[in-house]
């Protein structure tokens, strides 16, 4: 577990409360974390989240590595081309929406909307699913460095961390 407090007092309190039933570590440059990359700026007032690694996984996992990139998540008017009746073909769409899903949840919402819309069509599979999720691929390819990036989190103030046997 990885806590930020603005005050030092909450920290060591909330750590406190923490003591009393868990093992608990102090980390003071948590940098992965869950499969979450941590990138501190240098006077450790910034940090952006991301998972590059993880983006780099799924685009080598799913062939896309190479394609083209794409400036867009989605093609313009792409939903309407979605919603008109197509032939169902033999693509399974799951293994990639889910990897997809995974990363918007997490760290990249910019492809929230795109990636929600082809979930919605996942049981009958068209040319254009098929489509819209190697365009998904394509503009990840064009952005997998992105990430989340806060001015409000603060290594100085500390991080705890917990572990627990199961």
């Amino acid at each position: 577990m990885l806590v930020f407090a603005t005050h030092d007092e909450d920290l060591a309190s909330f750590k406190a409360a923490m003591e009393t039933t868990y093992d608990v570590n102090d980390s003071e440059d948590a940098s992965y974390f869950l499969g979450l990359e941590l990138q501190w700026s240098p006077s450790g007032d910034e940090v952006t989240i991301g998972q590059q690694k993880y983006a780099k996984s799924i685009l080598e996992r799913f062939n896309r590595d190479k394609t083209m990139p794409a400036r867009t998540p989605m093609e313009e008017r792409f939903r309407d081309q979605l919603f008109k009746a197509q032939e169902v073909i033999n693509f399974r769409p799951r293994p990639a929406i889910g990897a997809l899903l995974y990363l918007t949840v997490n760290t990249r919402p910019d492809m929230a909307t795109a990636v929600r819309i082809l979930a919605q069509e996942i049981e009958t599979p068209t040319d254009c699913l098929k489509h819209g999720v190697e365009h998904v691929f394509r503009y990840l390819r064009n952005t997998q460095d992105f990430g989340l990036w806060s001015a409000m989190l603060s290594r100085r103030r500390g991080t705890l961390s917990s572990t627990t046997a199961a």
